[in-house]
């Protein structure tokens, strides 16, 4: 599956019991390629500019198509099976176009989607009943579509 936003680092190894339990697993995210697109194309003998070009290159700079491209990359790249979307309260860097992302992506390629709300450094913004619940249901879709019931 794939992880969008940044890590609940606070629940990290619950939310990895949590997939482990219906054999799931993450497989890719958005986090760690936020800026690695961008990375290494600095020029020592144009700093100040070539820093500026690098920085249109951060995916989050290019907008909403550049993203919906990016996830549909990476759903064929690591063959994903569904999208968890985890809308984070005080990281807006991701959120404003999150939902329409996932159903662009959902759009064209079938894929199931789950939003997960709370937040990556926040506990009291994060609610274990409510994720537990919505990852449930996901997953239950999951299995239901697997088995050709969708």
């Amino acid at each position: 599956m794939y992880w969008d936003n940044i890590p609940v680092w606070f629940k990290f190894s619950y939310l990895g019991r949590k997939f482990a339990s219906y054999n799931a697993c993450l497989t890719t995210a958005v986090y760690p390629r936020a800026w690695t697109d961008a990375l290494g194309s600095e020029d020592p003998a144009r700093p100040v500019e070539s820093i500026a070009e690098a920085q249109c290159f951060v995916f989050a700079n290019q907008g909403t198509r550049s993203r919906i491209a990016l996830l549909e990359k990476l759903v064929a790249e690591f063959r994903i099976d569904g999208l968890v979307m985890q809308v984070s309260r005080t990281c807006k860097l991701f959120v404003p176009d999150q939902i329409a992302i996932m159903q662009s992506v959902q759009e064209s390629t079938g894929l199931p989607g789950v939003i997960i709300e709370g937040d990556m450094v926040d506990e009291r913004l994060f609610s274990e009943a409510k994720v537990d619940s919505a990852i449930d249901a996901f997953m239950e879709r999951m299995a239901r579509d697997k088995r050709g019931g969708g």
